[in-house]
């Protein structure tokens, strides 16, 4: 731990709220303006099953036959259905914020409303990560790095956009470093340490990818208290051997019981999964279990891994490349300080940022990891590498200030001069230098976000020339779908009454757009059948009948056949994807490429996210 904390005062908590609202003020222009991902629609149907569930359980309703939690179904495959595959708190939450919106707008949402009140839910995860992380980034370095921290975090790109997603990423990256807040808090408190077993088991509930928070805490004891070890294993050795697990246990810090103890608990409490066959599915969840094989497209090769398993710097290049240029320069720079506390082990707080910050890439670089698109899979990397920058930009504020009074003749006076208040000590060299810093860190996110959505969802920096230069070096673009929006829009305005589009991937999109939030997607709910259990039971179809945004005589199918207009996501593992014998995996959709002449591209930089073909393009070309 470092040797001397800041306090965190009233004042300091103010300031964090202030950031939490800055975030929230440009997530709410947002929110309307971020189209729909690839997984959002079935966390839309599952958050409201399971909130409703909850809901039911607790006040005596109907219950889903899927979902029941007071007398679950004997079938064991239909009572599974709603809460088993993955820990989902986060989509639980969007549920509740969802339903909390409904009921105070009286039962009536439009479909963007229905929308934005999920991802509240992401929303509150994320305000709460840049909370804690200013608090512990204050606390450990000083109020300036707090601050930078913060909009560090804020105002990358990628971190941003993930943010306003009903997914798990995001708010599973924001658990993981809460539950290192609360644990590094532990290491002092009681209280703290109390807390952060439960935080722990919300986390895991959330993800179970946070198992990095003991990776990340064992690799700071090696790094930072490897004196204080060999010290303690020094002095053991002239102990009585029959003292010796006494003082192991004793020496241990609290907050390691309350992970192991408290957590698990937590995480029972909070997976209804867990409830029944309790130990058998404990057992099932501490087995290695076969994870999603999803193909991915970097330096212009289909990395399938099974086969061709994705290069050990998919990590460290897609960092480099995703993160603004100024916020990864004040990284690089911020290094120096747990570089040189590891040496010397001072300041132990800044070894836990580097930890934070390594230890799961080094994971995701190793044979063992299977990554896929883009950065969401180690986005709980971003917050510790906010801190670094924060340590960084805060060199620079000190060289910009000390530049400004060196080479000003006049000093300009202090505040305190026109205020009269003499104990103020904030002058204007100090504004001037602080407003800089800050310009630096928001200035490429302010660009990428006057482009729009769909370019901070396929933010590429300068180093790699963009979103342009990432295409010509092989990198893939949109390839979540949000672009489909756009898509959407022209169809609005362009297509015939009637049309039939045929929409190859990610369809339950585009059927989201023509059906509304319901609950359920698209046509699976016009022909009576759920996902989630079999039955139109749905808590959508309970609560109400939405429109979507396509208009009515839009038909969407995933079948070729009769087709007016085919729409293709850009994701180059789908487009550009081949076999060993050098064809196509996917030949149709790709002849649509090789022979027609798009109708309407959605582009970034010449780089396509989105294609439209008329249907019949290839026999007019032949």
């Amino acid at each position: 731990m470092g040797k001397n904390h800041n306090e965190i005062n009233k004042k300091t908590v103010f300031i964090g709220i202030i950031l939490v609202l800055l975030y929230l003020t440009i997530a709410f222009d947002a929110l309307p303006k971020t189209g729909l991902t690839w997984d959002e629609t079935r966390h839309l149907s599952g958050g409201k099953a399971r909130a409703y569930s909850i809901y039911a359980a607790a006040t005596g309703k109907p219950q889903l036959a899927m979902c029941d939690l007071v007398n679950p179904p004997m079938d064991k495959d239909t009572r599974d259905r709603c809460w088993s595959g993955r820990p989902r708190l986060s989509q639980t939450v969007s549920g509740f914020t969802w339903a909390f919106i409904w009921f105070v707008n009286g039962g009536k949402l439009d479909f963007w409303e229905s929308i934005a009140a999920h991802r509240m839910g992401t929303l509150l995860f994320v305000s709460l990560c840049i909370f804690f992380l200013f608090l512990f980034a204050t606390e450990a370095f000083g109020l300036k790095v707090g601050i930078f921290s913060a909009l560090s975090l804020i105002f990358i790109p990628r971190f941003f956009v993930h943010s306003l997603y009903v997914a798990l990423d995001a708010p599973a990256a924001s658990m993981v470093f809460i539950s290192v807040y609360f644990f590094w808090k532990g290491m002092k408190s009681r209280k703290w340490a109390l807390m952060g077993g439960a935080v722990f088991g919300l986390a895991l509930a959330t993800k179970v990818n946070a198992y990095f928070v003991p990776m990340i805490i064992f690799a700071w004891f090696i790094a930072g208290f490897r004196n204080e070890i060999l010290q303690f294993l020094k002095n053991m050795k002239k102990q009585n051997p029959q003292f010796w697990p006494k003082n192991i246990l004793k020496s241990v810090p609290l907050p390691v019981y309350t992970f192991i103890i408290i957590s698990p608990v937590v995480f029972f409490l909070s997976w209804p999964w867990l409830w029944f066959d309790t130990l058998t599915r404990y057992a099932e969840l501490l087995h290695t279990k076969e994870t999603i094989r999803v193909v991915t497209y970097y330096m212009g090769v289909s990395w399938d891994n099974i086969v061709n398993l994705l290069p050990w710097h998919y990590t460290w290049v897609m960092i480099g490349m995703t993160v603004p240029v100024t916020i990864l320069a004040f990284a690089l720079i911020g290094l120096h300080k747990p570089l040189r506390d590891i040496i010397n082990p001072r300041n132990k707080d800044s070894i836990l940022v580097l930890m934070g910050a390594v230890v799961p890439l080094f994971v995701f670089s190793s044979p063992i990891a299977t990554l896929h698109d883009g950065v969401r899979i180690f986005l709980n990397v971003f917050p510790f590498i906010a801190i670094l920058s924060g340590l960084g930009a805060e060199r620079i504020f000190n060289i910009l200030n000390k530049a400004f009074e060196r080479f000003k003749k006049n000093q300009i006076k202090s505040i305190s001069h026109f205020t009269n208040k003499k104990n103020l000590k904030f002058n204007l060299t100090m504004m001037s230098a602080f407003i800089i810093v800050c310009l630096l860190i928001a200035s490429p996110f302010i660009v990428a976000y006057s482009r729009g959505m769909p370019y901070m969802a396929t933010y590429y920096n300068a180093l790699i020339g963009g979103p342009e230069g990432a295409y010509e070096h092989g990198f893939d673009m949109d390839y979540w779908g949000e672009s489909y929006l756009e898509a959407a829009k022209w169809l609005n305005e362009n297509a015939e009454n009637g049309s039939i589009v045929y929409v190859p991937w990610a369809t339950n999109i585009m059927e989201m757009y023509k059906y509304g939030d319901i609950g359920m997607i698209g046509e699976r709910f016009r022909e009576g059948r759920h996902h989630l259990g079999g039955t139109v039971d749905s808590i959508g179809a309970i609560m109400f009948e939405q429109k979507g945004i396509l208009r009515d005589d839009i038909t969407i199918t995933n079948s070729s056949q009769s087709a007016d207009y085919v729409v293709l996501l850009g994701r180059r593992n789908l487009v550009e994807r081949k076999k060993d014998d050098g064809s196509f995996f996917f030949p149709e959709e790709r002849s649509y490429i090789d022979n027609c002449v798009p109708v309407y591209t959605v582009n970034i930089d010449e780089a396509p996210l989105v294609i439209i073909f008329r249907a019949d393009c290839k026999n007019k070309a032949n």
